[in-house]
């Protein structure tokens, strides 16, 4: 290790996740307010500035690594109040931590609207003037400032132009995109069918087929001249019967209230009869939560929405996360009838014929809202990089090149 490069600044991993307060969990934005956060993130802002932009003329990225520290830094963050023995903390330790290095990417941006900010590791400090964001009781010193003498450390190894081959060289492949087939993960045993199927038989699979096959996955399977509140409550109960709920002696207004989201925006106020009132209705309400016939968490979330075209209404059934009551529901709503749209009706099918691909995220990233990075690969489904993973199917994984972001080459910064 070139000493030149580290960019820890007496940092380690673990302090470092600390400081971000629940990295790898999701994502948060806060606005900062106190006076010394902000001249950090100035002086931060321009650092980078020596830098060209490198994606949409608004943002600049750049690769940094901590070190994980030793295990007495570890146990020395729990100070003496232990719950767990030593020895259990350690094991934490050697989990969480598995290199001697942790990667990032701390991101700074500049929009056209003047929103300004630094993200690092699903941390989003934004310095627009306004409380764009909730605050945060205390100051982000110790974090920004750790920030600004890794920017500071990395943008002059991009001057030097040392910058790319160390990424490239000693990123590890955990921290790599990839795609494997979904046969391949099935084949291996690190995944079997019946976690895609979740107890589908293979007469649901083929009468799902036979929707895709009629082309419900392209368009709708025709329109009709009007939808009425009634109309919309009928499909919205079979797909909660289809889900398994039960449904016995409920109106479908009863079942709404119960099985959905429960965020109406005054949908059940409306006349059940009357096709003009519900068709103001779904040109004024864009609360996608209204039409959640599968609630859930983010992209969890079953919907199905009323759609209008130039030859009329529609059902469109989007958000297959939970594969048997997606599936289900769609073949309830065909075979009463309705006319329907299955949103990415082939790419579920692709995957219980395990012939489509899945995403490999980076190690200790999240699977939510992940596929767009595949685009390429049309991935429905992302799981998580393992050393597992690596060992049964690591000769099968189409490994993504490493965006290092600079030196720029092209309008994705990929070097």
């Amino acid at each position: 290790m070139d000493e030149t490069q580290r960019h820890d600044g007496g940092m380690t991993a673990p302090r470092l996740r600390e400081l971000i307060g629940f990295g790898h969990h999701g994502y948060e934005q806060e606005s900062l307010w106190d006076p010394g956060d902000l001249e950090l993130f100035d002086r931060i802002e321009a650092e980078f500035s020596r830098l060209p932009f490198c994606v949409n003329g608004e943002v600049r990225a750049l690769w940094v690594s901590v070190p994980r520290g030793s295990e007495e830094d570890y146990l020395s963050m729990h100070g003496d109040d232990w719950e767990s023995t030593e020895e259990e903390i350690l094991d934490e330790f050697r989990w969480d931590y598995p290199e001697e290095e942790e990667w990032y990417v701390i991101t700074q941006y500049h929009t056209r609207h003047g929103n300004r900010g630094v993200a690092i590791d699903g941390l989003e400090l934004c310095a627009t003037p306004g409380d764009r964001f909730r605050r945060r009781f205390g100051t982000r010193a110790e974090l920004l400032g750790w920030i600004l003498d890794a920017t500071r450390r990395t943008v002059d190894s991009v001057e030097d132009g040392t910058y790319r081959d160390r990424v490239l060289r000693d990123l590890p492949l955990g921290y790599r995109r990839g795609v494997v087939r979904r046969s391949d993960l099935w084949e291996s045993g690190y995944q079997t069918r019946e976690d895609v199927a979740e107890g589908l038989t293979d007469d649901e699979v083929e009468g799902f087929r036979a929707i895709v096959s009629e082309g419900l996955g392209e368009g709708p399977s025709g329109t009709v001249p009007s939808l009425t509140l009634s109309h919309f409550l009928e499909a919205a109960s079979l797909c909660f019967t289809a889900q398994g709920r039960d449904t016995d002696g409920m109106t479908v207004h009863e079942q709404y209230r119960r099985y959905s989201d429960g965020r109406y925006d005054g949908l059940l106020d409306l006349d059940p009869d009357d096709p003009d009132e519900f068709s103001g209705f779904t040109s004024r309400s864009h609360d996608g939560h209204t039409w959640e016939v599968l609630p859930g968490g983010g992209f969890t979330r079953m919907h199905l929405y009323p759609c209008h075209s130039d030859t009329g209404w529609y059902l469109e059934l989007s958000g297959p996360t939970w594969r048997a009551e997606f599936v289900r529901s769609a073949l309830a709503l065909h075979g009463a009838g309705f006319p329907l749209h299955v949103y990415e009706a082939a790419e579920v099918l692709a995957s219980l014929d395990g012939t489509d691909w899945v995403g490999i995220v980076p190690r200790g990233g999240t699977v939510a809202y992940q596929s767009h990075h595949y685009e390429r690969h049309g991935v429905l489904d992302c799981i998580l990089y393992t050393d597992e993973l690596v060992e049964k199917v690591g000769d099968r994984i189409e490994w993504y090149d490493v965006n290092t972001f600079y030196p720029v080459d092209g309008d994705d910064g990929v070097a």
